[in-house]
């Protein structure tokens, strides 16, 4: 099992999508794509997901699942910051999710 933890924002996407979800496309769907989103994670937390750095951050990584992008910072344990569609600003909504750089 991999070791990962949802930041709060993040659970916050993951409620958006699983309720758009269940409105759009029913219950069966949302099974399914919460599934695929548990694997997602849990590869994350184990190392085991294909991800690169984000241009900008070094410690912060993305990866895909399905239609979204799973944004997380490298730790023991990983931390999940953004889980955001592909069609969305996710330059502007992660910026807002990460801790200060330094000075900064």
């Amino acid at each position: 099992m991999g070791q990962y933890r949802l930041a709060h924002a993040a659970e916050g996407d993951v409620q958006q999508i699983l309720e758009y979800t269940l409105e759009r496309w029913g219950p069966k769907q949302v099974g399914i794509y919460a599934s695929k989103l548990d694997t997602c994670f849990e590869e994350l937390g184990a190392f085991a997901a294909l991800s690169k750095p984000w241009p900008g951050d070094p410690e912060l990584r993305v990866t895909t699942c399905g239609r979204h992008y799973v944004f997380y910072l490298q730790g023991d344990p990983n931390v999940i910051v953004a889980v955001l569609h592909e069609k969305e600003d996710c330059v502007e909504r992660v910026k807002h999710r990460l801790p200060p750089i330094g000075n900064e």
